[in-house]
Parts: structure tokens; sequence; C-alpha cells
């Protein structure tokens, strides 16, 4: 709300040329408390404010110059910057390697993939964020370091040394916040990836992440859109994966006579799911991840062996294997267990009433937990809580409970199953419902 506005000139003596002063004021009253909810960019998205930038500016006898007045000036000068479009004719620092890659790998993607995992492989990224190059493309070839534009430039570098179309592709990670593309301002940018086409198909890759797939940005670049900076012309590109995340739990247990459950715990996972797992044991080891991953997160649990495959190959699922003993909770004879052995959210996150904001996941996801106990003799199911099914109204979204007792054995199967990246603030409450059930169908327990 504009709440005066004035004009005032003013003129500065002893110049030969008048300046003029104009003079806004701008106010809002009534405004709404900004609270910061799960499952979004950065809360800044939504804060209500007025954003001002040069346009353009005219000295004395000086013709004008104009500022990111368009997204056409916005990328003529990305391409004029020393640091970041001049970089990318030093094609010379990367010819040997690509000639390599080509004489090894027949086709495009194959060899895409080659150069992405060079450049995973053999560099190593300073944690600086940024659109343009810290070192330049040919000091950080040398050094094999540098920050996320030295990395991503290189790797444009390789791609088109062989032949295939790559261009760089600037975009704001999810903590900087959403790009406006009604509003031409360089920045609104904080990070450069790759992007490649072969075959009309559409590749994107950060070469800063260590362990994430060909053709998969991480989690931080799953904003809204990213600018694709071709030699002349620039594309918007959608940057929420459709990729869905894959966790699938399936454990086979045994309940002892003594009352105590052992066995094994089968766990795979996909995506953004093996990423996060082995971003976290990479950098803190394997036995600091199973006690924040599991020992600080499931009571009553000892994991007394483990192993992971596929840890370093993040094209594969990454699977783990636990061996378990589990005290489940005693009263008297009566043995209380929930088949939900390790929660997939600590809280519900979706508890207030209504929502003014997306819930932005960044990507569709599904959790799979499957469970088999056997029971031995002197124990028999006396309760088992009941099986249901929740959607949202549109089927982009399931909780399914599943349980059935036959004979000395228990099957259980729990999942939830989100397949859009956002949704609208008008399909929250089927989501609150959503989540809300599966917190009250976590808390149940299996009477033996």
């Amino acid at each position: 709300m504009i709440n005066e506005q004035k004009q005032t000139i003013s003129s500065l003596t002893g110049l030969t040329n008048q300046i003029g002063f104009l003079i806004q004021k701008w106010a809002a009253k009534d405004i709404p408390a900004l609270k910061n909810e799960r499952f979004i960019t950065t809360s800044e998205d939504y804060l209500m404010r007025v954003s001002f930038q040069l346009s353009q500016i005219q000295y004395p006898n000086e013709p004008l110059k104009n500022y990111s007045t368009s997204w056409e000036e916005v990328t003529k000068r990305f391409r004029e910057y020393e640091d970041f479009g001049s970089q990318l004719k030093k094609d010379g620092v990367v010819k040997e390697v690509a000639e390599s890659i080509k004489a090894k790998y027949s086709t495009p993607v194959q060899q895409m993939d080659a150069a992405y995992r060079y450049i995973q492989k053999n560099f190593t990224w300073n944690t600086k964020w940024s659109m343009f190059t810290d070192l330049g493309v040919r000091k950080a070839f040398s050094e094999k370091t540098g920050n996320s534009a030295d990395l991503n430039l290189l790797l444009v570098m390789i791609l088109r040394e062989m032949g295939i179309e790559a261009n760089p592709l600037l975009l704001s990670p999810r903590w900087h916040g959403k790009v406006n593309v009604l509003y031409p301002s360089m920045q609104q940018f904080r990070h450069v990836v790759t992007c490649a086409e072969i075959d009309n198909n559409v590749f994107l890759m950060d070469a800063i992440s260590k362990d994430a797939p060909t053709g998969v940005l991480p989690y931080e670049c799953l904003s809204n859109q990213g600018l694709v900076l071709k030699d002349d012309t620039h594309d918007w590109v959608s940057l929420y994966s459709n990729n869905k995340s894959v966790h699938i739990s399936n454990s086979m247990l045994r309940l002892n006579e003594d009352g105590k459950i052992e066995g094994t715990i089968q766990v795979q996972d996909k995506l953004y799911e093996a990423m996060e797992k082995r971003s976290a044991i990479k950098e803190i080891g394997e036995k600091d991840y199973i006690k924040t991953g599991w020992l600080d997160k499931v009571t009553n649990i000892e994991v007394k062996k483990h192993k992971f495959k596929n840890l370093e190959d993040v094209h594969a699922p990454l699977m783990a294997e636990y061996e378990v003993a589990i005290e489940p909770d005693q009263a008297g004879e009566r043995i209380y267990w929930s088949p939900f052995i390790k929660n997939p959210y600590s809280e519900n996150p979706f508890k207030q009433e209504e929502r003014k904001f997306p819930v932005d996941f960044g990507h569709p996801f599904q959790k799979t937990y499957l469970v088999n106990l056997t029971l031995p003799d002197n124990y028999e199911v006396e309760e088992l809580p009941k099986s249901q099914i929740y959607r949202l109204p549109d089927n982009s979204g399931e909780f399914s409970y599943t349980i059935a007792n036959s004979g000395k054995a228990i099957q259980f199967k729990g999942s939830i199953n989100m397949s859009k990246p956002v949704y609208e603030s008008e399909e929250y409450a089927g989501i609150k419902e959503l989540f809300t059930l599966m917190e009250a169908k976590l808390s149940e327990q299996i009477v033996l």
C-alpha cells in the first residue's frame, strides 16, 4: 500500500547541472506475522516487500546507459563478464580430457556421464556458491578445486568440446529464494549448474555434488526456475524434480520366548533419500551415522551388525542391512509394539489449522515399510490396529496402513506416497488430514 508520495526537486549549488530527487514514502499496517513453516524454500519468498534496482544512468554529457531492463540485457551482461562468459572461450584447457573421454565412450549420453563423473571424482568444491568464477577455469583445472562456477563451467566446456550441446544454467538455491521471472535482475541468482541437451532430452547436473546421479540436481537446487544461457538466446527451465525419491524398509523379525525381538532390517534408498544418506555417512562416518540415524531416534534398539552396499556408486540404490535386537514395551505378560520401527517423521510437520504458503517438497517421494514378525508358541495376537487407507482428493498423495495376522506371523505394510513436488496452499487441508492420520497410526501398537 502506498501511504504517501511526494516529489521534491533540489539543486546542488556550484554545479552546472541540476540533479532531481524523487522521494516516495511507503507504509502498511495490520500486517499479519510471518510464521516460519516446514517445506518451503525460504520465508523471504513470502515476505511482503518493495524492491528497487538501478535500471539506467546518464551522467552529464554522456550517453544513457541501461542496466538490467530486460532478461536480454541481463544475459548479455553475463556473456560479457570476464568471470563468466569469457571463461567459456578458454576451451583449450579441457581439450585433452574431452578427447580422452570421447575416445573411450561411443554415445553422447555415455560421454556426458563420464564427463560429469570425471569432475565429481577429480575436483573438490571449496564450499563457495557463486555465478562467477573464483580462480578462473584454467587455474581451477590445474588445482582441481574451485567454487560452483569454476567447476560447472569446466563441465560445460568439456561437454562442448565433445560436441554435446551444453550451457550454463543460472539459479537461486532454495536457501536464497525463488527467482521472479517478471523482475530482470542479476542479483536474484547465486549459483550456476550445467544444462545439456541430447536428442531433445534435457539433463541438469551440478558439478559440486559428489552424491547426485547424472541428470539429477541436488535438493538445494530444486527451486522454481532456472535461466539457461545459450550463445545468443536464453530459456527458462523448471527446476522442480519429477524423479521420485524412494525409501523401502523390509524387516524380517522374530519374537523370542523371552519377549525380545531379533532379526534383520534391509533398507533400499533411491535418489534424494540415497543422496542425503550417502552425504551423511561420508561426512560423519558409519559409526556415528548408526548412532544419529538409529540409536538416537529409535528407543530400545541395538544394532549388532550393519553393512552398506553401493556407497560410492551414486547411480545404484544405496543398500543397507542391519542386524537388530529390540526390547518392546511390556506390562505384565503383555507386549506392546509398533511395527513402525523407525518413525519417518519425528513429529507431524503440518499441525497448523491453515497454511498460506505452498507445501514445497521439491520432489515426489515414497516411503514403504514392510514387516514380517514371527511369534513363538507361548505368544499369540491379542489385538491388532485396524488397516486404513487415506488418499488426497486428486489421488496425488496416499497413506496406507495394512496389517494382518496369519497364525504365528504378523505381516505389516505402511507407506506414504506423495506424487507431486509442490502442493498449493488450497490443497493443505488434505495434506494435513493425511499426516494427522499417519501420526495417529504410528502410535498404535500390536498387543501380544
